[in-house]
């Protein structure tokens, strides 16, 4: 098995409060935004699709540096990858900076949690992140075909216990993040926007200001730091410094 870690760009925020909300209040930050791709003897994964800047407003396409190389297509084949061999595509959440690219991958099998689908079709529009859902992202994929999963469910991609996804709700009503058992590296836990910094992690403060249930992040944020205490590398969502020290591919984790 091997683990890549993708670039899709970067994302410029003036505000890194709206990451740490009561910290860093009108602090500017620029965060990575990545895709991960998992080789399994079974089958080719993508976790998570990236941007498409041009389905945002156009009042937001300058606070981010966006490159058609970074499409998720291109960067599987960059590594050597046929984009239409990906079996699986697992969706974090279905977010703007994470399902950019899902129109890519008609014939892969996508792995969402099935109160997310509903939330991001028709996203209730005063609830907290609800601005966050960008509908071009996914309106031609009705007809893709989707394993929808319960809201507390962890699920066996692959019957293994190699790829799991697991419950990380409270960023979004389905939001999950992916356990990844490598040979090597052990235990990986791609969490996604479940922690999106460090400080999430580490001094537990909830997932954003968008953040649909704190008490759910915190909820998920502490069965993050349980994992990370019994060993697991976690991989942030969009930590800046953690981002220097990642593997990035064609580089991976194995």
């Amino acid at each position: 098995m091997k683990l890549f870690v993708m670039n899709a760009g970067d994302i410029r925020n003036p505000n890194k409060g709206m990451l740490t909300p009561g910290r860093d209040e009108g602090v500017p930050i620029t965060i990575p935004v990545s895709m991960y791709l998992i080789d399994h003897p079974d089958g080719l994964v993508l976790v998570d699709t990236g941007n498409a800047v041009y389905h945002w407003p156009e009042f937001l396409w300058g606070d981010h540096d966006d490159d058609p190389k970074e499409n998720a297509d291109r960067r599987i084949a960059e590594l050597g990858y046929d984009p239409k061999k990906v079996k699986y595509v697992i969706m974090s959440h279905m977010h703007g900076d994470h399902a950019g690219g899902m129109e890519l991958f008609p014939d892969a099998t996508f792995i969402v949690r099935r109160e997310e689908l509903k939330t991001a079709w028709w996203p209730p529009c005063r609830e907290p992140g609800a601005g966050f859902y960008m509908y071009p992202d996914y309106k031609d994929t009705r007809l893709f075909k989707y394993t929808e999963l319960d809201d507390d469910e962890d699920f066996d991609v692959f019957g293994d216990g190699t790829v799991i996804c697991t419950d990380t709700r409270g960023h979004t009503r389905g939001h999950q993040s992916v356990v990844v058992d490598l040979p090597e590296t052990g235990k990986t836990v791609l969490a996604l926007d479940a922690a999106s910094l460090k400080e999430n992690l580490d001094d537990r403060i909830y997932p954003g200001t968008g953040t649909w249930d704190i008490d759910m992040g915190l909820r998920s944020i502490d069965k993050l730091r349980k994992l990370r205490d019994e060993g697991a590398f976690i991989i942030l969502g969009h930590d800046p410094e953690q981002w220097k020290s990642l593997k990035k591919a064609p580089d991976h984790y194995s």
